[in-house]
C-alpha cells in the first residue's frame, strides 16, 4: 500500500503586503522544497519559530513551522529561539553554503576558507541561538541552502 503524501506549503501571511525579506524567504523555501523534497522531513523537526532579519533594509520575518507547512509573517512573531541577522549579500552566501545530513553537518561552514565562518567569527552575520539551539540553527541553514 502506498504511503499517503501530505502536501507541504510555504505561505506568506501578509499576502501582497508581505515585506521583502518575507517574499524572498517564501520563494527560497518553496524552491528548495520543490527541488529537494527530503527537506520536508527537516522542516517538520522544527519546533519553534525562526526570525530572519535583513540588516540592509531593517526588515524582519518569522518562519512559523507546522506539520503541513511554513507560514511566514512580517516582523517578529512569537518567541523565536533562532534569529539570523544578515545583509542581503550575506543571506545569499548562506543560501549557497553546503549543508548535509538535514543540517547536522554544515560542510560549507567547517572550511577554514568559508566566508560565512569568517563573518560569523567577526559578528558580521549573527545567528542568535547558534549554540544553545545548535540543531535547530543548523536545520535552519539546511532549509535555506540551495547548494547540493
Amino acid at each position: 500500500m502506498a504511503k499517503e503524501v501530505v502536501p507541504f506549503t510555504v505561505t506568506c501571511s501578509g499576502g501582497e503586503e508581505a515585506n521583502g525579506i518575507a517574499n524572498i524567504m517564501q520563494a527560497l523555501l518553496a524552491q528548495n522544497f520543490a527541488n529537494k523534497p527530503h527537506l520536508v522531513k527537516t522542516a517538520r523537526k522544527m519546533r519553534h519559530p525562526v526570525t530572519i532579519v535583513n540588516t540592509d533594509t531593517e526588515t524582519e520575518c518569522t518562519l512559523d513551522f507546522a506539520s503541513n507547512g511554513i507560514t511566514i509573517y512580517n516582523g517578529i512573531v512569537g518567541e523565536p529561539n533562532i534569529a539570523v541577522y544578515a545583509s542581503s549579500d550575506q543571506l545569499l552566501q548562506l543560501s549557497q553554503m553546503k549543508v548535509k545530513a538535514g543540517g547536522k553537518l554544515p560542510v560549507g561552514l567547517l572550511s577554514p576558507r568559508s566566508p560565512v565562518l569568517r563573518q560569523l567569527i567577526a559578528r558580521q552575520i549573527i545567528i542568535k541561538g547558534l549554540f544553545s539551539h545548535y540543531f535547530a540553527s543548523m536545520r535552519t541553514l539546511a532549509l535555506i541552502s540551495l547548494a547540493d
